[in-house]
């Protein structure tokens, strides 16, 4: 085994992964004259890559002959086909393996499509939005059936439990109106500090929920303070997305909403501010739901993977970033849909 940062690989983004060891690895593979056990040695172990890759270099380094011919690739030593592997849809000559191993390869393995797969892969996003995004059409390449989701459902997804906490649910505002275009109404608040420091400095979030399309924004800041420069331009962003302009905000009452900066922001806008009884989080519920919801998502996402908590802000912008492009469960569609 190598000691951590004993050595480094660099890929075709010009980003280096750390190797964690390097071992021997049995593959079993299909060639013409049958199947086959090769021995690989001296494989690097990478945490951070998602699929095992076959280097060519490597192989013609040590006497094998590479040879590709139209969608077929065929590794020989001493003129003996120890390895096969066929072009696949995306382009990516996959390993032709028994069906009793692994099912696809990247000239290595990859892990089979299954429900929980793409729960974790969608920032642990709700097995029915799944099922639904299925339905809808949201989405390609998903091998994964909605029925299949759907039975999933009760299975427990430990990342997910550690990731909540036991808490009130915050019910929907008593005196909201259904919107009925984007950005007539948007929600804001302020989540945080952060225990630690995220990676990025940053140690709040400011988020912001359109009431009409469902679709959040979130915005790492290092300062509570930072929230009326931010506000100015994630509305600069959405106005020009949705060739809308922001009609009216729900905050709560707390000084960083309650300012000259902000005041004089949203009334050089036009914009209407609307703001939460002292003390009433529940009056400004979709956003404290928000906050909780990539709170949760983030914090799962981090115990998934075994992740440094100084990347909870990256995890939940992460997390934003997924939800975005899963259906709500009031339209049925993704919010940019």
């Amino acid at each position: 085994m190598l000691e951590p940062g004993a050595r480094r690989i660099r890929f075709g983004n010009k980003g280096f992964l750390e190797v964690a060891g390097v071992g021997t690895v049995e593959l079993r593979c299909e060639t013409p004259s049958g199947e086959r056990v090769n021995l690989l040695r001296e494989v690097a172990y990478v945490p951070g890559v998602a699929e095992n890759l076959f280097s060519v270099k490597k192989a013609t380094a040590v006497g094998a002959a590479v040879v590709f011919v139209g969608e077929v690739c065929e590794v020989s030593v001493d003129g003996e086909i120890v390895l096969r592997a066929e072009e696949n849809v995306e382009g990516i000559s996959v390993v032709c393996q028994p069906k009793s191993t692994w099912e696809d390869t990247c000239l290595l393995v990859r892990e089979a499509e299954s429900p929980v797969l793409w729960h974790r892969r969608l920032g642990h996003a709700g097995y029915e939005s799944l099922a639904k995004m299925v339905e809808g059409g949201s989405v390609r390449g998903v091998g994964v059936k909605a029925e299949a989701f759907r039975e999933e459902k009760t299975v427990m997804c430990e990342p997910c439990i550690i990731g909540k906490h036991t808490r009130t649910p915050f019910p929907k505002e008593s005196d909201s109106k259904e919107s009925t275009e984007p950005l007539e109404l948007v929600h804001m608040d302020v989540w945080g500090p952060m225990p630690v420091t995220s990676k990025g400095g940053s140690r709040y979030l400011a988020t912001f929920f359109d009431d009409y399309s469902k679709l959040s924004v979130v915005q790492p800041m290092k300062r509570k303070s930072d929230v009326t420069a931010v506000t100015e331009s994630v509305f600069a962003r959405l106005e020009l997305q949705f060739g809308k302009k922001v009609k009216s905000v729900q905050t709560d009452r707390g000084g960083k909403y309650v300012n000259e900066g902000m005041t004089a922001l949203l009334g050089k806008k036009g914009t209407v501010q609307r703001t939460t009884a002292g003390h009433s989080p529940e009056q400004n519920g979709s956003a404290e739901r928000l906050n909780r919801t990539l709170e949760e998502r983030g914090r799962a996402l981090l115990e998934n993977a075994g992740l440094d908590p100084k990347l909870r802000a990256e995890a939940m912008v992460t997390a934003n970033y997924t939800r975005n492009r899963v259906p709500s469960s009031v339209h049925g569609k993704t919010p940019w849909e």
